[in-house]
């Protein structure tokens, strides 16, 4: 699904979603790594443009340099520097990696390259905090077998976000808005959930990309160094920032939140 043609957010997006959320920014990323300096943008972006069409450096066309130039100018580097992952100095022109924890981790690194069909989707669906919890629910659904009402799922959503039993009626109205307007038709579109607006079931698909990401984000850290520190059982602790967490496997895994960049 095409990000131009998704429903517009009521809220604003959590910053390390955002980052890798599109495989140009993953791509970015993931050619960042692997250089010991700084990048020029010009450079970045034939490296970028070799990755994306399968080509030889050599073969890149000018044409091509300029417009991916001016797509990670105005698009893709203001986001991945406001996750706290790359340096960008826009008056020089160009680009390195941070010293942010995430991206010294193999798991990382094994997001930035998942090549599974529709994981931008799912990462941009995991963006949105209120979606995270959601899906969470759903997936608990899903693994029982068993479809929920929308309302019942507004319902849940009302008493996690407001922390009480009996949410009051005007909260209810606009989770079930927000529900039947943009994130249920959003998620359904991606394949993330089936959902029948007349009916107003609403049940899990067990996504691929979205099992894998699960998968990456509960892997075990198995670095010598950080064997202990990285092993959590394989549950995943809750990234807690105000507003921002969900306490829940779907959040951004706290062994990737850096206190110095986020």
């Amino acid at each position: 699904m095409e990000k131009q043609n998704r429903p517009m957010e009521p809220e604003v997006q959590h910053p390390m979603f955002a980052a890798v959320e599109t495989n140009r920014r993953r791509s970015t990323l993931a050619i960042l790594l692997d250089r010991t300096a700084a990048t020029d943008e010009r450079e970045l972006a034939r490296l970028l443009a070799a990755t994306e069409g399968g080509t030889q450096v050599a073969d890149v066309s000018e044409e091509d340099v300029r417009a991916i130039r001016l797509d990670l100018h105005h698009k893709q580097l203001p986001v991945l520097r406001n996750s706290g992952l790359v340096g960008w100095d826009e008056g020089t022109g160009t680009v390195t990696t941070t010293d942010h924890r995430a991206l010294t981790d193999p798991r990382f690194r094994q997001l930035l390259e998942t090549e599974e069909a529709g994981v931008d989707d799912v990462l941009f669906g995991l963006s949105d905090r209120r979606r995270r919890y959601l899906l969470s629910v759903l997936r608990d659904n899903w693994q029982n077998r068993t479809a929920m009402s929308r309302s019942a799922l507004a319902r849940r959503i009302a008493r996690h976000e407001t922390d009480t039993e009996e949410p009051d009626q005007s909260t209810l109205d606009e989770i079930l808005l927000a529900l039947t307007h943009i994130h249920l038709p959003m998620l359904a579109t991606a394949d993330i959930v089936r959902y029948n607006p007349e009916s107003g079931r609403v049940a899990y698909t067990g996504n691929p990309a979205l099992e894998k990401v699960v998968t990456i984000f509960n892997e075990p850290d198995n670095r010598l160094v950080s064997r202990l520190d990285g092993f959590f059982g394989g549950l995943l602790t809750s990234y807690q920032e105000a507003g921002g967490g969900t306490g829940t496997s779907l959040d951004w895994p706290s062994f990737w939140r850096d206190p110095h960049h986020g």
